[in-house]
């Protein structure tokens, strides 16, 4: 099976969000500033029986936006500054694995290479490490039933076998 597409910004955010929470040390670690916020309005509520001044609202959502925020940046600066990240790629699905191919640069990833994979509401992700995946958007792979049987197809890989069923994300 056969994907061309170009990544946009939404694609690469949603990739983003989804390396994010892919690993617990990253969750606790974009976590830190959301919890942050919601102590400092705890505080001022709860604890000093009063309403946050206007100087506590603004550093509270800063607090709560911080992450999403910081993950938009870069990846938008990620997309500006990197050539190949915004050209056509295509992606060719095998027995044998993964070819990926654009007019800057081949690869070829094995299935023995794919320590995990995950389906999203968004996308396939294909892991060679716990921070690092290659991701094909859904949107590239066309409506539901082609999403299906792209699902179908992955489900007969026998080196996809032994990474668990994909159910739909």
């Amino acid at each position: 099976m056969k994907f061309t597409f170009t990544n946009g910004f939404k694609e690469c955010y949603y990739a983003y969000l989804a390396l994010q929470v892919s690993t617990f040390s990253s969750i606790v670690m974009a976590s830190i500033f959301p919890l942050f916020g919601l102590l400092m309005l705890f505080l001022a509520v709860a604890v000093y029986n009063r309403a946050p001044t206007l100087s506590e609202i603004v550093v509270i959502i800063l607090a709560l936006g911080f992450s999403p925020i910081i993950g938009a940046i870069a990846v938008y600066q990620g997309l500006r500054k990197n050539k190949a990240a915004t050209v056509p790629h295509t992606y060719e699905f095998t027995d044998a694995g993964i070819g990926i191919v654009s007019s800057l640069s081949t690869a070829h990833v094995q299935w023995g290479a794919i320590c995990r994979l995950r389906e999203t509401r968004w996308q396939f992700l294909f892991y060679i490490s716990p921070r690092m995946a290659y991701c094909l958007p859904k949107s590239a792979i066309g409506d539901v039933e082609q999403v299906s049987q792209f699902r179908a197809f992955l489900n007969t890989l026998e080196p996809v076998k032994k990474l668990g069923t994909l159910q739909g994300g």
